[in-house]
């Protein structure tokens, strides 16, 4: 008698097994045109006998093909974690036997093909790895934001995962600009493993690896995003690093499909000196051809360097020779608003150029002794004069610092004073009338400090917010100049700024075509894509506003 899962089996069988006793069944041609059948019936008859008696008599041309039973896949779970493998038998020599592997520890298990996997069934619910790791999987995983945009949720995972785990450091070390060897430190194994046992070590070499499969990685989807871009603006700049080494950077500004301004850094690469104009344009090419951009970039923003303005001209003669349609040579260039203002504020402050360095050197005077440091501030303390802010010193190359250091030096005026009483060797001593004129600057350069500010950002399109910003720092200026100042140094910041303000915003008589008014910003009407004849109406507002 046959056990009732045998039976089972084999009815089962008989049901997804395909009948090929029916009379659709013809038999397959033979090489000489006639079917299979009619040769076999001249060859032997009574073989075509005893198939129509097994059939029950069925006509002549049709074949009777044996019972054809497909095989099945394994049904039983635990074969995900079997694998069967034929091994030499220890009882038999040369005779190979057929058992399951486990694959988490390895061990062979006796298996004939088609029998019972109870015995497999009972290893996996004895072993304790394979219990733990089911454990972990129906455990609720931890809900949290994106790390990327803080937004939305995701699901942190309870199993490790090698892979994202090294990808994650990955973009860690690039972020935070970390050595490649805080993989292998001590504590930060010990930390990795305190926080998931089935951490794996990462070596300095994988982790290098890494990072550069991350970068193209990044690079390919920039790529992307650049081509559905339809217009690309760039800026650039160049610097000379304290090594004595020369380096552009390279950033692209565009409107990505969802309507969101991007800011991408396409190239930061070393230059070999000298920084003429055409070397700059062609590092710049170069770095359009690699992105495959050449055909979408409308503007570029540079200093007024001399150089800047040959490597524009280089640039414009490349992008004309492709013909496109949408490339417009007369809006190419955008000067640097901020670099601008840099320049106006280095002309006016020239008048008072002696002022500015005694202000500094008091400044250093403090910041280079600790001991002085705790003495001025014991002054403070006894004068009841507030310690706030300290005192910031200021660089030459960046005029804005020049205005953070007038406005935290103005504060402690009276402590300035007061200290001379303490120390003998300080002979920096501010009189009253230059603390009243650095109070008269300060308004002044705190109004272009906030316009550099806002020309500066890289959130928000700059070029709409240009004029104010401009109209509001002439109005200070104007505002100096018809004061009646008696003291001549406010009166030569004045007059120094506002001398070449109309030059430097293209304000002069329309169409005189100066040489320094086709060098500036190519006239307000440019700057906003307005066409040259209405850039007339725009030049008498700007006479009305700022006078």
């Amino acid at each position: 008698m046959q056990p009732l899962e045998k039976v089972l089996e084999d009815e089962e069988d008989d049901d997804n097994s395909f009948d090929h006793r029916d009379d659709m069944s013809e038999s397959l041609p033979t090489v000489d045109g006639g079917s299979g059948s009619q040769r076999g019936d001249e060859v032997d008859d009574g073989t075509s006998k005893a198939k129509k008696a097994k059939t029950g008599g069925k006509k002549a041309g049709v074949t009777l093909s044996p019972k054809c039973k497909i095989a099945r896949g394994k049904r039983d779970n635990c074969w995900k974690h079997f694998k069967v493998v034929n091994v030499p038998s220890k009882k038999e020599r040369g005779v190979m036997e057929t058992k399951a592997k486990c694959k988490f520890c390895y061990r062979s298990y006796v298996y004939h093909p088609g029998g019972a996997t109870t015995t497999l069934n009972r290893h996996l619910a004895n072993y304790t790895q394979y219990q733990n790791k089911l454990a972990k999987a129906k455990a609720q995983g931890t809900l949290n934001f994106s790390p990327d945009d803080g937004n939305s949720l995701v699901v942190n995972p309870t199993k490790y995962d090698h892979e994202h785990t090294r990808e994650l450091i990955a973009k860690m070390i690039i972020a935070h600009e970390y050595s490649f060897r805080m993989v292998e430190h001590k504590w930060f194994n010990i930390l990795m493993k305190w926080m998931n046992g089935n951490y794996e070590f990462i070596g300095r070499k994988s982790i290098k690896n890494e990072c550069m499969r991350v970068y193209e990685s990044k690079k390919t989807q920039l790529k992307r995003s650049l081509k559905e871009a339809e217009s690309i603006s760039l800026t650039t700049d160049l610097w000379t690093s304290n090594q004595n080494l020369q380096y552009m950077c390279l950033v692209a500004h565009y409107i990505d499909e969802n309507w969101v301004l991007q800011c991408r850094v396409l190239s930061f690469i070393e230059v070999d000196p000298p920084h003429t104009g055409i070397v700059i344009a062609q590092a710049v090419f170069e770095c359009m051809v690699e992105w495959k951009i050449e055909d979408k970039v409308t503007t570029i923003t540079l200093d007024n360097a001399t150089n800047n303005d040959t490597a524009v001209t280089n640039l414009k003669a490349k992008l004309l020779a492709r013909k496109n349609s949408v490339f417009d040579p007369n809006y190419f260039h955008i000067r640097c608003a901020a670099h601008i203002v840099n320049l106006v504020v280095n002309d006016g402050l020239q008048p008072i150029d002696n002022l500015i360095t005694c202000l500094r050197n008091i400044v250093k005077y403090f910041k280079r002794s600790p001991s002085r440091m705790y003495k001025f501030v014991e002054v403070c303390n006894n004068y009841s004069i507030k310690v706030g802010r300290g005192l910031a010193l200021d660089v030459k190359t960046r005029w804005n610092s020049t205005y953070k250091m007038l406005d935290t030096c103005i504060a402690y005026k009276d402590a300035f004073c007061y200290y001379e009483d303490v120390d003998t060797s300080y002979v920096w001593k501010p009189s009253d009338s230059d603390w009243v004129l650095f109070g008269k600057i300060r308004p002044i350069l705190g109004t272009m400090a906030e316009a550099t500010t806002a020309f500066s950002g890289s959130l928000y399109p700059t070029a709409n917010c240009f004029y104010p910003y401009i109209v509001k720092v002439k109005r200070a200026l104007i505002g100096a100049h018809q004061s009646g100042d008696t003291f001549s140094g406010a009166r030569g910041l004045a007059v120094g700024v506002l001398t070449p303000i109309p030059l430097w915003l293209g304000l002069g008589r329309p169409g005189s075509g100066g040489p320094v008014h086709q060098k500036t910003m190519h006239g307000p009407g440019n700057l906003f894509g307005v066409p040259r004849k209405e850039s007339r109406q725009i030049w008498r507002s700007n006479k009305i506003l700022v006078g």
